[in-house]
C-alpha cells in the first residue's frame, strides 16, 4: 500500500515512521511531500522519498495523509487536488477543519477527519476520528489501521463532536501538565529540593493511573479510598471545591471546543 504524507513536521513524521516501525507498508511505498528544505532533508535522512519535484505521483497514492497547520490548508488544497483521484482516501490531521471545507477545498469525496493528541510521539496516542457517508467500510478499515500505528484510535459518528475532541484529548496533555507544574512548584513551597518535588509527583501521577487503569472501581470510589474523612487529604479536597477546581476546568474545555470552531471559520475567511 502506497502512502502520500503531505506535510513532514512533528506529526507528518510520527506518523511516517510510525507506518513503517508496525510494518503497515514498506518504508519504500511513503511518499513525502514537504514545503521547506530542512523538511525536505529530514525526510530524505529517514529514507523516504520526497515527491516535490515530481507532485503527480500522489495519484499513485491509496491513503494521502493532510499533516499541515491549518491556516496552510488553503494553500496546500489548491496545488494538491489537482493529482488526486477519485478512490483515494484523504486523512486529515488538522484541528478544526470540517470534512465539507476538505471536500470543498479539495474537490474530493472520501474523507477521514482525525484529532490525534502528543502522545502519539511514543505510539501512546489517543485518535478520535470520523468520516464523510462516501468513505465505504473497508477504507475506513484502512484509515484506522494507519491511525492506530500511533496509539489507540475511537471513531466519533457525529462530526459535530471532534471540536470536542479536540479540547478534551487533542489539548488534554497539556492540562495535565499544567496540573503537575502546579503540584512540583507547591510541593517545592514546602520544602522540597525541585528534584525531589518532581520525582514525589511523577511517580504518584504514574502509580494513580495505573492503580485507576486496573481497578473496576469508579472515580469517586477511588477518591474515598485516599481521602479518609477529617483527614489530609479531605482538607486539600475542600479547598478544590471551594476555589470550583472543577468547574474551571469545564469552562476551559469549553473554550477549546469553541477555539475549534472558530478555526473552521477563519478557514471559510480565506
Amino acid at each position: 500500500m502506497k502512502i502520500a504524507i503531505a506535510g513532514f513536521g512533528n506529526i507528518g513524521r510520527i506518523y511516517a515512521r510510525s507506518i513503517v516501525k508496525l510494518n503497515l507498508t514498506e518504508r519504500k511505498n511513503v511518499m513525502i511531500l514537504a514545503r521547506s528544505e530542512q523538511s525536505k532533508r529530514t525526510a530524505l535522512d529517514d529514507g523516504f522519498e520526497c515527491i516535490h519535484e515530481s507532485p503527480a505521483l500522489i495519484a499513485d497514492a491509496e491513503i494521502v495523509v493532510i499533516a499541515v497547520k491549518p491556516q496552510d490548508f488553503s494553500v496546500l488544497a489548491s496545488f494538491l487536488k489537482q493529482f488526486l483521484k477519485e478512490d483515494q482516501i484523504i486523512v486529515s490531521l488538522m484541528a478544526g477543519i470540517t470534512i465539507q471545507q476538505i471536500k470543498e477545498n479539495l474537490a474530493h469525496s472520501k474523507i477521514i477527519r482525525a484529532m490525534p493528541n502528543s502522545p502519539i510521539a511514543l505510539g501512546m496516542g489517543m485518535t478520535g476520528f470520523c468520516s464523510s457517508s462516501d468513505v465505504m467500510s473497508k477504507e475506513l478499515r484502512k484509515a484506522e489501521q494507519l491511525l492506530s500505528t500511533t496509539g489507540r484510535t475511537l471513531y466519533i459518528d457525529d462530526e459535530k463532536k471532534m471540536d470536542a475532541v479536540t479540547a478534551v484529548s487533542g489539548s488534554g496533555p497539556a492540562y495535565f501538565y499544567f496540573f503537575v507544574k502546579s503540584m512540583i512548584e507547591s510541593a517545592e513551597k514546602l520544602g522540597f529540593e525541585s528534584s525531589v518535588a518532581a520525582l514525589l509527583v511523577k511517580q504518584t501521577m504514574l502509580g494513580a493511573f495505573h492503580v485507576w487503569n486496573s481497578s473496576e472501581d469508579d472515580l469517586d470510589k477511588l477518591i474515598s479510598t485516599v481521602a479518609s474523612k477529617g483527614g489530609t487529604t479531605q482538607e486539600a479536597l475542600k479547598v478544590f471545591e471551594q476555589r470550583g477546581f472543577a468547574s474551571t476546568i469545564e469552562s476551559g474545555l469549553k473554550k477549546a471546543e469553541e477555539r475549534g470552531r472558530e478555526l473552521s471559520g477563519e478557514l471559510n475567511k480565506h
